[in-house]
């Protein structure tokens, strides 16, 4: 939207890869994205019909009534930065995935110079001036959450790594997590965590750990300066070419399988000072209105409790 500009009217999907509850939520996303018009795709499909279709006239009304809030009052949240153009390297998708630990990203395509919170993905990389931009927004306060893959491309990476308190160069060791310990138990994941590079602290405080004997953390933090450090991999090029697809994430995601405890930490590095504090599992996305208001979707395929203190 901040490449378009007021060239972006609408958001289009369609009935393929979905089942009703599917279809009727790529109406709703497209709505809490700011989109005027729907375009959906194709008339087809409508012809043969699709079994989403009695959803959307079911809930038609409150979409509508969706859009004028969201238009009245854009959803707040970090800003994710994404120059025009740019590689993502192994973090495709990585805006989706975050969305559903609860983390409204809000993306940029310039760098958002006021943003209480700032997520730097591997996109980020291909801005040349990005050194300075992180110190700006420090001084001024903010938060940092970076991606291993970011820290690792980026210019001036050394000196961003010093930032962060981790070492520098970051070494590409792409690895597996299939269990989580948490106190005396361990959390088996229905599908691996995956992870790019091999984080060494160097002052960085230890976040999330999958085991007291793994020697690569998830997350870590530089507790002075509010920097983040993520250990992420969703997909790369190669993933999807490995399995001839073009377009759905070519495989499931363990990221999105993390424990409770693991989750809060997860949006607690994005929170924001003064908005509310959430308590669920993964799979519950929540977009606050910049009138205050919250609209909150649980993807889960069970009814999960959620915990909301202002």
């Amino acid at each position: 939207k901040t490449v378009a500009e007021d060239k972006h009217g609408g958001a289009w999907f369609d009935h393929e890869d979905c089942n009703a509850r599917d279809f009727l939520e790529q109406a709703y996303q497209s709505v809490l994205a700011g989109a005027k018009e729907l375009i959906i795709f194709s008339f087809d499909s409508f012809v043969n019909g699709h079994p989403g279709h009695h959803l959307l006239i079911q809930d038609f009304e409150k979409l509508a009534a969706l859009a004028e809030a969201v238009s009245a009052n854009p959803v707040n949240g970090p800003a994710g930065y994404k120059p025009p153009n740019s590689d993502a390297g192994g973090d495709l998708y990585l805006f989706d995935y975050i969305g559903m630990f609860g983390v409204s990203l809000i993306p940029e395509s310039g760098y958002p110079e006021d943003a209480k919170v700032v997520f730097l993905p591997s996109q980020a990389a291909a801005d040349n001036d990005i050194l300075a931009k992180i110190e700006g927004s420090l001084a001024d306060g903010s938060t940092i959450v970076m991606t291993t893959g970011f820290l690792a491309k980026a210019k001036d990476g050394e000196k961003i790594a010093r930032m962060a308190q981790v070492r520098w160069p970051m070494k590409g060791i792409p690895s597996e997590v299939e269990s989580i310990e948490l106190n005396d138990s361990s959390y088996m994941l229905k599908f691996p965590l995956k992870m790019d590079y091999q984080i060494v602290p160097d002052g960085a405080g230890v976040v999330l750990q999958p085991s007291v004997k793994s020697s690569n953390p998830f997350l870590v933090r530089n507790e002075e300066r509010s920097v983040f450090v993520i250990n992420t991999h969703t997909f790369s090029q190669e993933d999807f070419s490995a399995v001839g697809e073009h377009l759905l994430a070519p495989g499931q995601m363990g990221l999105v399988e993390l424990p409770q405890k693991w989750a809060n930490s997860i949006r607690e590095a994005f929170h924001m000072q003064n908005d509310p504090v959430i308590d669920a599992p993964a799979r519950v996305t929540v977009q606050q209105l910049s009138d205050g208001s919250l609209v909150i979707h649980n993807y889960n395929q069970e009814a999960v409790n959620v915990t909301i203190t202002f």
